[in-house]
């Protein structure tokens, strides 16, 4: 290192120590996003398709509900819908969506998980998951604590969706809070519908959960949105309408370009 060197021929170690904290941070969200988007599709893809292997009831599904286009490939079902729950993208291969999943609690808790950690909830497991990595690094290594600690710290200056902590936690709060809204209004107000008729208070609780989930997001339906009480719809309108508002106001309180902007005028 101390002779002139060209950058080809140093080591990635080298390269380390020269370029600073911020170079090994975005270094390492070079690899962590990819790694994060192509861990949950092809992990729940899995999952899903353990579900269909395990599930007489999902293979019936496949294999029966599209009356015009014939059984739904197994292993092409649990991928595109993995991919699809993960990019908010809202269709699968069934002409019902997942209206015939409304007793099948496994492949709705895998879409909202897919749902919300690709959108809504990837800021907030972004950071916790370099906050777990932060506190797994031995302390020998100080680079790489040195690195996941810049993130923490100084998450705007390495990524626009990565916040700080305050704004993490009251991403977080909204989200729950918009939830439950749309749970509690989708089972007071269709108590008595033809909609919610033979659904076991089990299945009515996870298909309200699903389908605020689904209807803010991606646009999958659990149930027959034109059968659901006005009130109802428009909740989910009101939801869709603000569903970008908690990050969009993320983004903006922890612009620090913004903000030193404020302070010179």
């Amino acid at each position: 290192m101390s002779q002139p060197s060209a950058k080809s021929q140093l080591t990635r170690n080298e390269r380390y120590r020269i370029g600073g904290t911020e170079y090994r941070a975005l270094d390492m969200l070079a690899r962590l996003v990819p790694m994060y988007y192509l861990g949950f599709i092809i992990i729940f893809g899995f999952l899903f398709r353990i579900y269909v292997a395990s599930s007489s009831y999902a293979r019936e599904v496949l294999d029966t509900s599209n009356a015009n286009t014939g059984p739904v490939n197994y292993w092409f079902f649990s991928f595109f819908i993995s991919l699809s729950a993960f990019t908010n993208l809202g269709l699968n291969h069934l002409d019902d969506s997942m209206s015939p999943f409304q007793n099948a609690p496994a492949p709705l808790i895998l879409c909202i998980i897919l749902i919300l950690v690709g959108n809504t909830a990837f800021a907030i497991l972004l950071r916790f998951i370099i906050w777990v990595c932060y506190i797994l690094t031995p302390e020998h290594k100080v680079m790489r604590r040195e690195t996941f600690r810049y993130l923490l710290d100084h998450p705007r200056r390495c990524y626009t969706t990565l916040f700080p902590a305050t704004q993490t936690w009251w991403l977080l709060i909204v989200l729950v809070a918009i939830t439950l809204v749309e749970l509690i209004c989708f089972l007071a107000l269709n108590y008595w519908l033809p909609v919610l008729e033979g659904i076991s208070w089990g299945s009515r609780f996870l298909d309200g959960l699903f389908q605020s989930v689904a209807t803010r997001n991606a646009g999958f339906s659990v149930v027959n949105l034109a059968d659901l009480n006005p009130g109802a719809q428009l909740v989910y309108i009101v939801a869709m309408y603000i569903s970008v508002y908690p990050v969009a106001i993320s983004m903006r309180n922890s612009n620090i370009y913004q903000v030193r902007l404020e302070k010179k005028n």
